[in-house]
């Protein structure tokens, strides 16, 4: 899939996989980007070489602040 600069990430999966998703998350009154930011992130802070570090010294490092705006 091309990668681009947007921010926009798009990802095509079964139509039932997707409408079972969105039923769940409203079950909970989340959206698809607030469950897919925080799936996202706790992925990537895991495996990243800033494990180890506080949320504050993440967003420090990476400018995560802006990007949550």
């Amino acid at each position: 899939m091309p990668r681009g600069a947007s921010g926009r990430v798009v990802v095509e999966i079964e139509p039932e996989l997707k409408g079972r998703l969105h039923a769940t998350l409203a079950l909970e009154r989340r959206t698809l980007k607030e469950w897919f930011v925080e799936q996202a992130s706790d992925y990537v802070a895991s495996r990243s070489v800033f494990a180890n570090l506080s949320e504050d010294e993440r967003v420090a490092r990476t400018g995560a602040a802006r990007r949550r705006r």
